[in-house]
């Protein structure tokens, strides 16, 4: 079911295959997963579950029972497929076996999906009103969305038309390629990521060109006895050119290296596209996009639409005015008298210059303010705000032999009052064929067990901070403001990446549901960015940072004054960067409405000129294709915008709760109890409108992207 790709999470159902709960043994610290070959031995072992309890819920009367066996169908799917979907990200082993695990799962969750007898008997409990009557709210809102699930699943189509949906969600989710001489299915999302990192090109440029580049990353760099060097055009390294390099040449030459590779990619977006279009007409929608958001609460894409439209409609004079003191900049560093008249500012100079003028403006070297936030002082400090707004406490713990996938991993006990709420693994340095990127992976959600135990949560959290060395510990740079990565080419700042990331991770953590498909994360697409959203907060804010920043040598903390001016240039170019976050996602809406795309020719890359140039200051760079890297284009599927839509919301929590006194337990306690302990047991408006006391808007967050007068 839906319901299960939703619900891809949890191991709970190892004790009711008769693997006992001795001490921590296996991966994760599950018996039974010690090798990757365990992993096709536990997906048939689930499949055979969930077919036990099918047998239950279609021989037994409709009831409560229905609704809980259902949701043990999913958590015992999610219980291998979660920990699949990890490994293959993040495992040093390169075996097939982690996809081959997702793939035979995946075809057994679209059976799941299109079970008519499930549904009849579901459906049999939603419209009995005395029995539903007798339900908990929880209880009501996960049979009414098990229900809606199905439905949206084409579980009301004819036996042909549910083998079409079938199909057309495994030709979604399975590819075939070549790989190594042979014929592999892979998902198009897999090869998609795959494109990303595979292309192995350089550019050659001056050695010394490349001086302001952190020593870290020029390590990677190719230094040629010419006195010229070889520049891998990853997207790390594409970043940090277009970040450091004060040469304009180079500057563009890896501009459009770096945004031109990836093209297999481009295809691969084709099918994708098509096919998801041919799913939603199939089930009844118009297009894609109306199929991805009649579950969110935002509705429809005509109200995604009117939402971006108003955001960067809001902002276009103040992204004028920065965009004129980028070309005032950019004249004076490179006209050199000769052009009188201002010089064209180029997507290759946006990143250069905002960092330029932000350290001019506020005295900040990006070096020195890294120095002040070690790694572990940041994980500190994420433990402070746990143990003084929520009660909780975070202790690093010892791992059994063999339940981590690499000695760097680290394991976090979540306890509050004595009481162990989950289990957090911290995976956060870079290695060969890991996960590029920064991510929170749930394992295992948490969920009432038939014995009366309560099934705690496993999150992991997958990041990429400069790894420590012998002369000093990792340190995490500090952006001041966001520079989207895709268009500008500059990177967020790790601190508050790990914020980010790990708001996430509490929100799986603290949520106490009777239901893993309601756990933590699994609310709303458009609503769970809102707790990361919001500890961005805390890592902005002068009284919080003040409590853990502190210089990796001396100890020394933050001087008040250098912290004052780094919250200062937050939203120096705040409009052109929230602007750029409107053309990602009006590109992600865009590609998934009407097709044939409605553009002269109707290819993806025509879609992205005509938006960037219509929506954005910055203009498109004739032969490149940036989208072919962005990864969300596979992972949302219209659903991009909810980045924007929950930052709305975040402004207004922290706003109402938090900005007065940021350590305030009793504000802490109304967030918790009203927010992360329901996960997605409640409907997300009523969550916010019982925590602000009125339904949220967007007049607080275009406040603090410094506009005035929207």
């Amino acid at each position: 079911m839906t319901m299960m790709m939703r619900g891809i999470r949890q191991f709970s159902w190892l004790a009711r295959l008769g693997v006992d709960r001795r001490p921590l043994r296996g991966l994760f610290g599950l018996d039974g997963l010690n090798a990757p070959d365990d992993f096709e031995r536990l997906g048939r072992a689930a499949i055979a579950e969930c077919r036990r309890l099918k047998t239950e819920i279609t021989s037994s009367p409709p009831s409560l029972r229905t609704v809980q066996d259902l949701d043990a169908i999913s958590n015992a799917v999610c219980g291998v497929i979660d920990a699949a979907e990890l490994c293959r990200n993040v495992h040093p082993d390169e075996s097939d076996t982690f996809g081959l695990s997702f793939e035979q799962l995946s075809d057994f969750i679209q059976q799941l999906n299109a079970d008519v007898d499930m549904y009849q008997c579901l459906r049999a409990v939603t419209e009995d009103v005395s029995l539903m009557t007798t339900f908990t709210e929880e209880q009501q809102r996960v049979a009414q969305l098990l229900r809606a699930e199905f439905e949206r699943d084409g579980i009301h189509l004819d036996a042909d038309g549910r083998q079409r949906v079938i199909d057309l969600q495994n030709e979604i989710t399975r590819s075939v390629v070549e790989a190594c001489g042979r014929l592999q299915a892979q998902p198009l999302s897999m090869q998609f990521q795959h494109n990303i990192h595979a292309t192995h090109s350089y550019i050659e440029v001056p050695t010394k060109a490349l001086r302001t580049i952190p020593l870290s990353l020029r390590k990677q760099c190719i230094e040629q006895p010419d006195g010229t060097t070889a520049v891998p055009t990853d997207v790390t390294m594409t970043n940090a050119v277009l970040k450091w390099v004060a040469d304009p040449d180079v500057r563009k030459r890896m501009y459009i290296a770096g945004n031109s590779c990836a093209t297999a990619n481009l295809e691969v977006l084709d099918q994708l596209i098509a096919t998801r279009h041919a799913l939603a007409t199939t089930l009844g929608f118009e297009t894609y996009s109306h199929l991805a958001t009649s579950d969110k609460m935002v509705g429809s894409p005509q109200r995604v639409d009117e939402f971006l439209r108003g955001i960067a409609a809001n902002l276009m004079t103040k992204a004028s005015e920065e965009r004129a003191l980028l070309v005032q900049a950019k004249t004076k560093h490179e006209g050199k008298g000769f052009f009188p008249d201002p010089l064209p500012l180029e997507s290759w100079d946006v990143p250069y210059y905002m960092g330029m003028l932000k350290a001019k403006a506020f005295d900040l070297d990006a070096r020195v303010i890294a120095s002040y936030f070690p790694l572990e002082q940041c994980l500190h400090g994420l433990g402070l705000i746990c143990d003084e707004l929520f009660g909780v406490t975070l202790t690093t713990v010892a791992v059994e032999p063999g339940e981590t996938w690499h000695p760097d991993v680290r394991k976090v006990s979540v306890t509050k009052d004595g009481r162990e709420l989950g289990t957090l693994y911290l995976d956060l340095f870079p290695r060969k064929h890991k996960y590029h990127h920064a991510a929170h992976f749930t394992v295992r959600c948490g969920k009432q067990l038939p014995s009366g135990e309560y099934q705690t949560p496993i999150a992991a959290l997958v990041c990429n901070f400069s790894p420590p060395d012998p002369s000093r510990p990792s340190l995490l740079t500090f952006a001041a403001g966001k520079c989207p990565a895709y268009l500008t080419g500059a990177s967020h700042g790790e601190v508050e990446t790990l914020f980010h990331e790990f708001g996430h991770a509490l929100h799986s953590l603290l949520s106490h549901t009777e239901f893993q498909h309601l756990s933590g994360t699994r609310g709303q697409l458009d609503f769970v960015e809102t707790p990361s959203h919001l500890f961005e907060y805390f890592a902005w804010d002068e009284r919080v940072v003040s409590a853990f920043a502190r210089h990796y040598a001396t100890g020394d903390p933050i001087p008040a004054a250098m912290l004052a001016n780094l919250k200062a240039s937050k939203h120096m170019f705040s409009a052109m960067e929230t602007q750029t976050q409107c053309l990602y996602s009006l590109l992600d809406l865009t590609l998934f409405r009407s097709q044939p795309l409605p553009f002269v020719p109707p290819t993806t890359t025509q879609a992205l000129a005509e938006l960037q140039n219509a929506h954005t200051l910055v203009p498109y760079v004739a032969g490149t294709h940036w989208h072919a890297r962005f990864g969300h284009l596979v992972g949302y599927g219209a659903g991009y915008y909810s980045y924007l839509y929950a930052r709305v919301f975040a402004a207004e929590i922290w706003g109402k709760c938090l900005a007065a006194d940021p350590w305030a337990p009793a504000a802490g306690r109304v967030i918790y109890d009203e927010l992360f302990r329901h996960g997605g047991a409640k409907e997300p408006m009523t969550m916010l409108t019982s925590l602000l006391g009125h339904a949220p808007t967007s007049a607080r967050f275009i406040t603090e992207l410094g506009v005035t007068d929207g």
